[in-house]
Parts: C-alpha cells; structure tokens; sequence
C-alpha cells in the first residue's frame, strides 16, 4: 500500500471517528446512569401517583444500568417498573419491560430464561399491533437463537426485524439491527456479512439511527474484520475507538472488549510489552464489571506475557488467580492455558515439584478434555465390570449357602451336595476368568491412551517445528523482499524515496521479529541457550541468534538476508563462533551446535 492510499484510508476511517468521539463526549454525562432529571420525572410521578409514568420512568433507568453493564441494579429497577405495569394490565409497556428483562439475562449468560421471557413477550405482541416493539423482540430474540447455536433460525427472525423497520420507516435504533445481521452472516456468508456491516457504520453518525452502546460493537466489528483482512493499522484504530466511546460514556464492558482486543492484536503484531500493559489495564476495569470469563482471560494472559518477558515472579500470581478463577467457574480451556502456563514458571523459578506437578494436571486435563470419548468407555466398561462382578458375587454367595444348606442335610444327600460343590467351584473358576479378562481389556484401553498421549506430545512438537520453520523462512522472504524493494527504490533518487528507504531500513532492522522467532525457538528448544550459555558464558546475543540459526539449517545466505548482512560477513561470524567454540579443523560447526 503507498504512503498516499494509507493517509487516503486513515482519513475515510479516523476522521469520522474523531468527531464521533468528540460529539459522544459532550453528551456522556446524559447518556452514562441516571442523572438528576431522569429521578426527578422519577419524583414527580411517584408524588403524582402517575403509575403509568412511573412504569415507563423505570425502564429508562432499568436500560440505563443494562447499557452500563450493571446488570443487577438494572433487574431491580426492571422488574418494579414490571409489577407496575402489570398491575394496570399494560401489555405494550409489559412486552417492553419483558423484553428487556430477558435482554439482562441473556447478557448474564442465563439462556433457558431469557427463552422463557422472549416467549411471553412473543405472546403479548401477537395480541397488540405494536411493530416497532415486535421489530426489537426478534432482533432480541435473534440474538439468543445465536448463542444457542440455532444460525438459521436466528438470521430468520433478523431479516423479519429488518423488513418490518423499513417497511413501517421506522429507523430508530436500524443500525443495531445492521449490525446484529452482520454478526449473524459472518461464518456462513462473510461478504454479505461485511455489505451489512458498513451499512450499519454508515448510519453511526445519526443519534436516531444509533446509541453509543451500538457504536461500540459496530467499531468491534469493523476491527474484527480488518483484522482478519490484515490491515492492522485499521484494526488498531477501530479497537481503540472501542475502548474512548466506552469510557467517555462510562460503558467498563466496552472499555473492557477495547482493551482486550487491543492487547490481542498487540501481542499478534509482536508488542508483547505494550499488549501486556493493555491486559493490566483490562484487570483493573474487569473488576467493576460482572464478566468473570474474560476476566479470568485477562489474568492467564498477562501471567504468560510476564513469562515471556523473563518475570517469571511477577507471572506466577497471575496465573495462579487465573487458574483459581478457571477452577471457581469452571472454564477448561481456561485451566489448561493456566497449567500449561504455570508449568513453564516453575521451571523457570527451579521449583521443581511444583513444576512437575503441575504438569501432570495439566496434561491429565489436556487428556480428559481430548480423549473424553476414550474415557467414557473406559468408565463404561468399568461400570460394566463393577455390575457383573456385583451379580457373580450374588451368585456366587447364593451358592455357598445352598452348600451350606446341603451340607446341613448331608446325611440325606451326600451326592447331590457333592454336585453342587463342583458346580461352585467351576462358578468360581469361571467368575476368575471373567475377572482376568476385563483387566486385561482395562489394561489394554490404558494402553492405547498413553499411546495416544505420545502421539499427541509428538504430533505437538512436529507442528512447532513446522511453525518455527515457517517463521524462519517468513522472515527470509520479508527481508529479502524489503531489500529488493528498497533496490528499486534507490534507483528512483528523491527525497520522498529516501524517507521510503529510510523507513525500510528501520522496518528490516526491528528487533521485535528476532524476539518473536527467539519465543517460538525456546518453546521447540526449550534448553538450547540455556546449555549453550553454561558451557559457553561469553557468547555474545548476536553469536547466540547466529547458533540458532545454524540449529534451524538456514544457508548462510538466508542468514545474512535476516541480519542484512553479506554472506562474507556470516562467514567471518561463523568463523569467531568456531574459534569461541574452541572447534578443530575436522569438526563441524552445524554438527556440533546440533548437539546443544
């Protein structure tokens, strides 16, 4: 992309944001929680008896707090403003407060009733002609079918709301419903999705077509999807826009999602240490909302992140209240990050047992999570063992009394006691055989597992090599072709080409791409410098990244494209590296750092 189109693209994108931004801010104060004249319309019809009024005066409140997050206060104020109007056998005023209702139950995660609620309300609207409340409850209620996993059923119920807005002309809000058909059609048609996206930011600029709290999921939206598109400086733009419209109206939800996201993306663009600081800055907001999972995120995330940067003391609380998060809500994809996590600590802080231990929940949860299939049998056919071996026992101990009875009358019948003993006796054998037999199959279904289990740990550490092969040849492509491009450009002698090379010159000598590959090579090799280091301390950083380039096989020639050197100079690096390694002549250097 030029530097023309870039300025061209941040201008279509940043500058309606900017003043959005700023118009938001001017009106935060009314749009955060209940101000002075919302109680006072509140005052005045309490003291006029107006029930009406009061019902209605409620709700705005009640949605007030739900915008906010604050889902608790705003099912207080809800559920009064919904004994009021049921009370006066208002459906139109019922149907809206139920909608809502269900709404806040929904965010809560609680799906069965919000279910519940959106078939009252559907009830209450076959019965009234209300459209525009009708449109807002299948968009609601379209929402829900979604988290349900029910897709068609949800975009069913969405095209309905939409056609039912523009046919009446009703726009009030029309962006949400935008949106939410964006959301909807972004796995299964991911062009219409962005068609409908764009036509929802088109219409943010409108406070009838809009509320804050919709601007701010349509800018989450638009960064999404410029993230997956890779214009990253886009997305950048669009996560933090997320997070100043939810703070300038007081939204920690949204501010919370900006922040989050940013740090993802951060950690993706390999600013590990400005992601890091982002994802304190979510744990901090997290605490004043009621999103435990993300929270629990935030936690394991900034614990790894401290990991990485060598604070292995300042990670270990992190991950540890993120595991005892995990454990407490019971998340475990969650437990296994913060295991896996913690594992790698330990080691670095040299407690061993700890370390040890810890890697043994995590991989016995791992396992559990993978191979649940595999397990339930295994406790099928232990429960399948356990009632047989009940049942034979109960035979087995109706036989002995039928001995014991016998005996009793052996003097009447010697012989048929006789039978029955050799009749016990091959029970017994038999019931041992039996027994034998499905320890055996147990034995075997263990078996299999570890097998499994080592496939599993192989197929791992093959897809790391694979990846940490990729990063390295991605690196030797992106130089090469900055280098080529930078040859064209100092053909072309302009000031405006020197900026350009001057930027190429700084973008091929950034260091956080080495510090990337250095992260995936210790997670394939976790104890290469580490054993290089011991047996080697005056090893310099850069004799350190030319070792393991030569343990990745690269030809010198790729070596010196990632460095931007020449292949002269790898050499004379290659030699000082043998003489610092103490080689002789008939040793190899890339056998004997294949050893480390």
């Amino acid at each position: 992309m030029t530097l023309r189109l870039l300025c061209k693209r941040l201008a279509e994108h940043f500058i309606p944001i900017i003043l959005l931004v700023l118009l938001s801010g001017t009106s935060a104060a009314a749009d955060t929680l209940p101000g002075e004249q919302i109680q006072q319309e509140l005052a005045h019809a309490r003291e006029q008896k107006d029930s009406l009024q009061m019902a209605r005066t409620l709700r705005t409140i009640g949605v007030e707090f739900m915008y906010a997050s604050r889902i608790d206060s705003a099912l207080v104020y809800l559920n009064e403003a919904l004994e009021i109007a049921s009370a006066l056998s208002h459906d139109r005023a019922m149907a809206a407060i139920y909608n809502n209702i269900a709404d806040c139950y929904s965010q809560l995660g609680d799906s069965q009733k919000a279910f519940e609620l959106y078939d009252e309300v559907g009830r209450i609207y076959l019965g009234i002609p209300d459209s525009t409340g009708y449109a807002g409850f299948l968009i609601n209620l379209a929402s829900e079918l979604q988290e349900a996993g029910q897709t068609a059923e949800a975009v069913e119920r969405a095209v309905l709301a939409i056609n039912i807005k523009e046919q009446t002309g009703d726009s009030t809000q029309l962006a949400f419903f935008y949106n939410k058909m964006a959301e909807l059609l972004e796995n299964s048609n991911p062009e219409s999705a962005r068609s409908w996206l764009m036509r929802a930011y088109g219409l943010i600029h409108t406070p009838q077509y809009t509320a804050f709290n919709t601007n701010i999921t349509i800018y989450n939206n638009l960064a999404k999807m410029y993230r997956d598109l890779q214009e990253y400086e886009l997305a950048l733009i669009y996560y933090d826009s997320v997070y100043v419209v939810a703070k300038n109206h007081g939204h920690h939800n949204g501010m919370e999602v900006g922040l989050s996201n940013l740090a993802m993306l951060n950690a993706q663009l390999g600013d590990t240490v400005q992601a890091l600081y982002l994802h304190r800055k979510a744990i901090e907001i997290s605490a004043q909302g009621q999103n435990m999972y993300r929270r629990t995120g935030h936690f394991i995330n900034v614990g790894r992140f401290e990991s990485a940067l060598g604070n292995p003391q300042r990670a270990l609380p992190m991950l540890l209240q993120g595991l005892a998060f995990a454990n407490e809500f019971d998340y475990p994809e969650y437990k296994i990050e913060a295991l896996e996590a913690l594992s790698v600590v330990y080691q670095n802080i040299e407690q061993w047992q700890q370390a040890l231990e810890t890697f043994r929940v995590y991989v016995e949860l791992k396992d559990s999570l993978e191979g649940i299939e595999l397990k339930a049998t295994i406790l099928d056919l232990e429960k399948f063992y356990e009632s047989e071996k009940k049942e034979k026992e109960i035979l087995l101990l109706r036989a002995e009394n039928e001995i014991s009875l016998k005996r009793k009358r052996l003097f009447t019948a010697v012989s048929v006691s006789g039978l029955l003993l050799i009749s016990a006796l091959s029970l017994i054998a038999r019931l041992r055989f039996v027994r034998l037999k499905q320890q055996k199959q147990i034995s075997e279904q263990r078996r299999e597992i570890y097998c499994l289990n080592q496939q599993n740990l192989k197929h791992n550490m093959e897809y790391k090599n694979r990846e940490l092969s990729t990063l390295a040849l991605q690196m030797v492509q992106k130089t090469e072709f900055l280098n080529d491009f930078k040859k064209e450009l100092i053909l072309t002698d302009s000031e405006n080409t020197r900026n350009h090379v001057a930027r190429i010159d700084m973008q091929i000598n950034r260091s956080d791409q080495w510090d990337k590959f250095r992260l995936h090579f210790q997670e394939v090799h976790p104890d290469f410098f580490k054993k290089l280091k011991q047996q080697f301390p005056s090893l310099t950083p850069n004799e350190e990244k030319l070792c393991a380039f030569i343990k990745m096989n690269l030809s010198n020639k790729e070596i010196a494209l990632i460095n931007s050197n020449t292949t002269a100079a790898v050499d004379k690096s290659r030699n000082r590296l043998r003489k610092k390694l103490a080689l002789t002549p008939d040793q190899k250097l890339r056998d004997f750092i294949a050893g480390f």
